[in-house]
Parts: C-alpha cells; sequence; structure tokens
C-alpha cells in the first residue's frame, strides 16, 4: 500500500467522484479545512486552555498540554519526523497506549504530509507483520512491552524482513539499534531548526490520512484508508448530535490509536477547543476523578 492507492474500483467515473465530493461539501460533511487548521485555530484564540490531560496510572501523574504546547510540539515532532527522512506519502506507525505524546504526533504525521498507521498494542508478531508489511511503514514507534510482551524486540527482529527503517521505542531503557523517543522527539527543539521549512508538505482534507485497520477475526486484518474528511465526516455527525460545543470536557475510555479514541475523541476535542483526558490502562472510577480535576 502506497499514499498513492487511493483509487477503488467502484465503477464511479472521476466526474461523479467529483460531483459527491461538492454535494458532501454542500452539505457540511467535508470541508475545505483540516484537523491542523483546527489546532492552529484553537492555539490561536484559546492558547492557554487545557487540551488533554493524560493520566500515568502507574507513575501516579498526569501529563498535561494546553493548545499552544500542543501546537509547538506538533513542530518539534514534525520536525522529528524530517529528521528520521520521512517524505510526504510515507506511512508512520504508532503502536502505543494512551500516552500524551501520540496527540501532537498525530498531528505532526499531517504537517510532514504522512500518513498515520495506529496500531494497537495487543497487536503480536504475525499481525504487527502483517500491518507494517501491508503499509510500508518506514517507522514505528512502539513501547518496551505491553502487558508482559516484549513489543520492541519483537518490531526491531522484524525490522530485516521489512521496508522499515527506524523503529523508536517510547519509554523503558534503551534499546540496541532503536532510538529513544524523549530524546530524539521531546528533548531537541527541532521546530526552531526547521521553522519555514515545514511549509508546503501538511495534508490536505482529501489527502490520505490515516489507515485504520479491521479486527481480524475472520483472516488478516483489513487496512482502511481515510481521509481528513472522511474521518470528520464521522465526526461531525457525532458533535452535532449531542449538540457538543468548546465547553466540551470527555473522558476517553477506548485506545488513541482506534477511531473511536483518536476521532471522537481527541480530534472532536481539538476541533471544538474542549478538553480531552485519557489513561493509559483501565481504572474507570478514575476517570471522573481525572474529568473532575481538570474542567
Amino acid at each position: 500500500m502506497t499514499a498513492t492507492t487511493t483509487a477503488v474500483h467502484t465503477g464511479l467515473t472521476s466526474a461523479t467522484t467529483e460531483d459527491r465530493a461538492a454535494e458532501y461539501r454542500r452539505r457540511g460533511w467535508w470541508r475545505d479545512e483540516t484537523f491542523l487548521d483546527d489546532l492552529r485555530r484553537q492555539a490561536a484564540k484559546r492558547p492557554h486552555k487545557l487540551a488533554i490531560a493524560a493520566r500515568r496510572l502507574a507513575d501516579s501523574r498526569t501529563d498535561t498540554l494546553d493548545y499552544a504546547e500542543l501546537a509547538r510540539l506538533t513542530d518539534r515532532f514534525a520536525g522529528a519526523l524530517l529528521e528520521l527522512g520521512v517524505r510526504p506519502g510515507d506511512f508512520v506507525a504508532a503502536q502505543l497506549p494512551n500516552r500524551w505524546e501520540i496527540v501532537p504526533l498525530m498531528f505532526a504525521c499531517m504537517r510532514v504530509g504522512a500518513v498515520i498507521c495506529p496500531i494497537a498494542p495487543v497487536c503480536r508478531e504475525d499481525e504487527l507483520r502483517h500491518r507494517l508489511a501491508l503499509t510500508e511503514a518506514t517507522v514505528c514507534i512502539t513501547v518496551p512491552e505491553w502487558d508482559g510482551y516484549p513489543l520492541a524486540a519483537t518490531v526491531l527482529a522484524l525490522k530485516d524482513e521489512l521496508p522499515l527503517e527506524h523503529v523508536v521505542v517510547l519509554g523503558g531503557h534503551a534499546f540496541q539499534d532503536a532510538i529513544d523517543f524523549h530524546d530524539h522527539f521531546v528533548a531537541v527543539p527541532h521546530e526552531k531548526h526547521y521553522e519555514g521549512r515545514l511549509d508546503g508538505r501538511e495534508l490536505g482534507p482529501d489527502d490520505p490520512f490515516v489507515v485504520l485497520f479491521t479486527s481480524g477475526t475472520t483472516g488478516e486484518s483489513k487496512g482502511v484508508l481515510h481521509s481528513q474528511n472522511t474521518v470528520h465526516s464521522g465526526v461531525r455527525g457525532y458533535v452535532d448530535t449531542f449538540m457538543l460545543g468548546d465547553d466540551l470536557v470527555a473522558t476517553v475510555t477506548s485506545p488513541l490509536v482506534h477511531y473511536s479514541g483518536f476521532g471522537q475523541g481527541v480530534l472532536a476535542g481539538v476541533m471544538l477547543g474542549g478538553t480531552i483526558a485519557f489513561q493509559d490502562a483501565t481504572d474507570n472510577p478514575g476517570l471522573l476523578d481525572l474529568s473532575l480535576i481538570h474542567i
């Protein structure tokens, strides 16, 4: 799969597709703006409003980002991706639990024109091989282990049989032949070095944006390639149905690598200028406390 593999053999002509796109825009389902435009708007309008509250249960701490910080880290992470040689149309795999780092990473992929491929931490070797091979991801960002399974070591062992160029590990000790996420993405002010050099790369509203995988319960999981507009149409419907506004404070119980987590959670929150709270493991009673603390 490549970023140019967007045409589906449906029998529709190019003119028909364009007509439908125009109709979707007239109805407000699609738009000419992007989720990056939403982030920039919120950073300008409400820079110090809390955007993200991310609890680390094992460490008994909550990491927070306001909209100004989220926008700045988006540019920093975008520079970090460019340092790894990520080009427009490349796929970046993110196999991460609900950690704050995945939020600016998602927007950074949009910024450099890359397609993000979210992968659940529960995926083991065979599923990882399948998804990384199908997308031809050049970068995979993962964690040392999940539920006792050595994710980072597994991805590193697969590297030689895949187009994978870089394995980045978030948290834990340093792995040989891997890049430490904090050292590369967080600690270096890439936004200063790449100021003005990110222009012209970012994804448009109809460009391939994210590949979402089916569960694979009856066979190999299928990758579904979405644009920001196809995701926006679902998010917009959810937002309008529940009449949500910028006073939104929502807790996300589902994984951020799932549509319900990053779409109905993070992207809806940024689109509205609300606050989204989540945690990296299951503690449902604690979610209410997390939301109340950060309203």
